[in-house]
């Protein structure tokens, strides 16, 4: 419902049906052309709540507030507060509910004659969460469905009617929120928090990513973004199984109140500027998933790899139980370069070697000590998987497609062999565990430890280092 105000001196109640209402002023249209222009959904509590109040601030602004109950009372004191007799209306409040296929229309419809000149940023704000801790053997199907529909078929729905009025803004940008929950870097650290949630948020953001792909020569700046936990009803369903989750992580995430996440995503949506800032962002500015991704890209789409950065990359996915980056940079370092011998890995005690470090800088001597020794152990474990392949026939070099094995195998075997700092490594004097991915420590005799760290004094699990 777009409540009119005193000042409007010619009015029409126009709508689909007894239930939608929206008056349309003649007479102030081409007034807000200049402004900048705000469409939010699901507006009348929590974020899009304090996404409206916080673009109202700013006096230049016109913001269209779409929702399921126009009538809700933070909205129609937010109209009474803003929209000022005499002056130009700067809130509209418009019904929309995203499920029902033809109130996209409608409504962009409505909108359409409210800001002819276009909007400037559409931010979709709609969230449902139907079964924040249900188990999979328990979930609702149906439900689950509904809420695939919801962030995908739905968010589709509602965003091509106002893709018009979109193209008309100079601006052009439209952000979605979604939810750090559907990162597939986090996602087995955060496993048992909101399943159908989780997957279906993670669609919605391939899903900007391919439309905005899309939309992107046509000047459209499309992004995702995770608004933070959030103090709102859907945030306080998870609370309790969070808090658990990250204890058990050995994480700390902050719950912010609603005021502080609407500002953090307004600025990180003024901050994208060009389609190639598009992508997954966290409300403090930083692109998700962003540790991994921006580790391979900083080098390996560059002329300057190194077998020590390679190397260090290993490590880093071995502390991390990325068992699939570390099994693939295992492979990368094997076959993409096999101009790298093992045995030429520098000593990450020299500085040089450092500067390929990230993890060097600001540590105690303890920590130094057994990063070193797990480094050095990964040396042999190298050379174990390389050593295999080749006495198998299959130098570092051989092609993927194999046309003549016997010619590989007739070819003389050079086996890898760890640098000498690695070979005089000594056992930590004391024992120590390194919990696997599931956070189990192993028992000393499990089958399953690494018997080259247990040799120095390390119980971790054996990683995956064979891949053929």
């Amino acid at each position: 419902m777009l409540t009119p105000g005193p000042s409007q001196i010619d009015t029409n109640l126009i709508g689909p049906d007894a239930g939608h209402y929206v008056y349309k002023n003649l007479a102030h249209y081409n007034s807000q052309a200049v402004y900048c222009r705000n469409a939010i959904n699901s507006s009348n509590r929590g974020i899009g709540l304090a996404l409206v109040e916080l673009l109202l601030r700013d006096p230049s602004n016109i913001v269209i507030a779409t929702t399921r109950k126009p009538d809700s009372e933070s909205l129609q004191k937010l109209v009474e507060r803003v929209n000022i007799p005499g002056q130009d209306t700067r809130l509209h409040i418009v019904r929309l509910d995203v499920q029902k296929p033809d109130e996209a229309q409608w409504a962009a419809d409505v909108v359409g004659t409210l800001v002819p000149g276009g909007i400037d940023y559409f931010v979709g704000n709609a969230g449902v969460n139907y079964q924040p801790e249900t188990a999979f053997d328990d979930l609702d199907l149906d439900l689950f469905l509904e809420e695939l529909k919801y962030y995908t078929v739905d968010v589709i729905r509602l965003l091509r009617p106002f893709l018009p009025l979109i193209l008309k803004s100079n601006t052009k940008k439209v952000a979605l929120l979604t939810s750090i929950l559907s990162s597939l870097d986090l996602a087995k650290q955060l496993h048992d928090i909101s399943y159908p949630y989780s997957v279906a948020k993670a669609a919605l953001n391939m899903l900007a990513v391919k439309w905005g792909c899309a939309l992107a020569p046509k000047g459209v700046l499309m992004s995702v973004i995770h608004p933070g936990w959030v103090k709102t009803e859907m945030g306080d369903s998870v609370k309790r199984r969070s808090i658990a989750t990250l204890a058990r992580c050995g994480m700390t995430v902050p719950q912010i109140p609603a005021e502080e996440s609407a500002e953090a995503v307004v600025k990180v949506i003024k901050a994208i500027t060009s389609p190639s800032t598009n992508g997954l962002y966290n409300y403090d500015g930083s692109i998700l998933p962003c540790f991994i991704s921006r580790l391979l890209l900083r080098t390996r789409t560059t002329n300057q790899d190194t077998s020590a950065a390679s190397f260090y990359r290993i490590y880093t996915f071995f502390v991390l139980h990325d068992n699939i980056a570390f099994r693939n940079e295992l492979e990368y370092f094997c076959r993409s370069h096999p101009e790298w011998p093992v045995s030429s890995l520098p000593d990450p005690r020299t500085s040089s070697a450092s500067n390929d470090d990230p993890s060097t800088s600001n540590n105690s001597s303890h920590d130094g000590q057994v990063r070193f020794t797990i480094l050095a152990v990964l040396t042999r474990l190298l050379c174990d998987a390389f050593n295999r392949r080749i006495e198998l026939g299959l130098p570092r070099d051989a092609p993927a497609i194999i046309e003549d094995f016997e010619e590989l195998q007739a070819r003389p075997k050079v086996y890898e062999e760890p640098p000498e700092w690695a070979k005089l490594v000594q056992p930590l004097p004391e024992i120590l565990f390194i919990p696997n991915d599931e956070g189990r420590e192993l028992a000393e005799d499990d089958e399953d430890v690494s018997p080259e760290f247990k040799d120095v004094n390390i119980i971790v699990q054996m990683p995956h280092i064979h891949f053929i």
